[in-house]
């Protein structure tokens, strides 16, 4: 009797292993993202250097934060207002980087501060915005750069793949990229004499992709966490190449899934075919794995007479695990 509580309570521990690491399983998604949002008060054209400028946080769902002043410095916080002072001329880009919990992505917001002089009181503020460039531009890849740009008189234009222009004072003007890549532009501004010289980069880089290049579906699984036996969550990882959208078919009835890494529950043993199929806008590729999911035996008696041992825990695999 006292054998078959051990071997009861051995199989307890698995099954609830199993149930908590679904129940934690990170990739369960994140239900709450954090939204970076912040005021300023102080910076908006008529504060002259030094000029303390407050920031004041109204960001949600976050549990942590970092702030870059736009001029070399930042800081982190959890709450409250933040005050900074400016020692020098200039337009600065102060960014919000708001963090949630390990399951969220985080979140940015930048706004601009403008600090002023006696003898600059309009400096440049470099601003540019694009059109084209997402995700599905190919190479050669067109893209429009529109300049937003304020108090300025002369410009360079830095389009992050060794070229660039001066010619940048007509208001927009167009680059082509002939190879994929990934690239980060970047434009300075020059103002009156008097004033600073100001430079813009977006946090969004600008995506080039190969022509006509399906995608390759691979993936592997992890069975580590509760050692393959049912029920347990199997971890999907998605090592897909040049792919945008997913789909698993995880081989038990269960519904499609279009998450990138998915984890899936299997409440019984057996063996489940599992499909990744891999889309871009040039085609599809699938890849099938076997996921063999273990059951547990009880058996009485299979050992010798004089063995000490009267139970085993035995896998469909043949192995044993003696109580």
């Amino acid at each position: 009797m006292k054998k078959i509580l051990i071997a009861l309570i051995f199989l307890g521990i698995l099954m609830f292993s199993c149930h908590l690491d679904k129940l934690t399983d990170p990739s369960n998604g994140c239900l709450n993202p954090p939204a970076a949002s912040f005021s300023i008060e102080g910076g908006g054209g008529d504060c002259q250097a030094p000029c303390t400028v407050k920031f004041i946080n109204s960001s949600t769902n976050a549990i942590s934060y970092k702030l870059k002043f736009g001029d070399g410095d930042s800081t982190t916080f959890t709450s409250g207002e933040i005050f900074h002072t400016y020692d020098s001329v200039g337009v600065f880009s102060a960014s919000l980087i708001a963090f949630g919990d390990n399951n969220c992505p985080s979140s940015t917001i930048t706004k601009q501060v403008t600090v002023t002089s006696i003898g600059c009181p309009n400096p440049p503020a470099a601003l540019f915005s694009i059109q084209g460039g997402g995700a599905n531009c190919q190479a050669p890849c067109s893209i429009k750069f529109i300049n937003n740009s304020t108090n300025a008189t002369s410009y360079l234009l830095k389009f992050g793949d060794g070229d660039s222009t001066t010619n940048f004072t007509s208001g927009e003007i167009t680059h082509v990229y002939d190879t994929a890549g990934v690239y980060t532009p970047s434009l300075t501004a020059w103002g009156n004499t008097n004033c600073p010289v100001n430079t813009y980069t977006p946090t969004q880089p600008i995506t080039v992709t190969q022509v006509g290049v399906p995608p390759i579906a691979a993936f592997t699984y992890d069975l580590s966490n509760n050692s393959g036996f049912a029920p347990c969550n199997v971890i999907f990882t998605n090592n897909s190449i040049d792919g945008i959208s997913y789909e698993w078919n995880f081989g038990d009835g269960s519904p499609i899934s279009n998450s990138i890494n998915p984890s899936h529950f299997y409440q019984f043993p057996g063996d489940y075919t599992v499909t990744l199929k891999t889309s871009n806008n040039f085609g599809a590729n699938i890849e099938n794995k076997t996921v063999n999911i273990k059951s547990i035996k009880f058996i009485k008696d299979i050992f010798p007479p004089e063995s000490s041992a009267g139970f085993a825990i035995q896998s469909n695999d043949g192995g044993y695990i003696v109580i």
